[in-house]
């Protein structure tokens, strides 16, 4: 059995290393200040809604599929002659390879839905549908 106290000291320092990664990179989530000449307004949200979902797309996803891909890859290299190992690799590949279509068609229908709202609002600045929302 495990030591409680160990486990918890390994997740406060696990937890204080990964903070201020998490603050760091929320920082270009945000579009607008709150105040002033930056204030927010509705357009925003919509933006921030977009960033988030632009980073866990492109930026978070091709680094999860590509670790799968390779570790779904070396189980089946190494399988030698276990076809049950072969078996789990590839399995995990065609898993990771329908993952990564699915992402991709919901980052389309997101994306669209998303940019159809935010016309609506007064800021909007308009362009092409895939670069997400923009506001002015």
């Amino acid at each position: 059995m495990a030591n409680p106290l160990r486990s918890s000291i390994t997740l406060l320092i696990f937890t204080g290393l990964l903070l201020p990664v998490i603050s760091v990179s929320a920082a270009g989530f945000v579009p607008c200040t709150g105040t002033g000449a930056n204030a927010c307004d509705v357009c925003d949200i919509f933006e921030m809604i977009t960033n988030i979902y632009n980073f866990i797309v492109f930026r978070l996803m091709p680094v999860l599929a590509g670790l799968l891909f390779l570790w779904g890859g070396v189980m089946m290299v190494l399988a030698g002659a276990s076809e049950e190992s072969y078996k789990k690799g590839r399995a995990i590949f065609i898993n990771t390879a329908i993952g990564v279509v699915i992402v991709l068609v919901s980052w389309l229908a997101v994306n669209t839905v998303l940019v159809e709202f935010a016309k609506s609002t007064s800021t909007f600045s308009t362009g092409s549908w895939w670069q997400g929302v923009r506001c002015q």
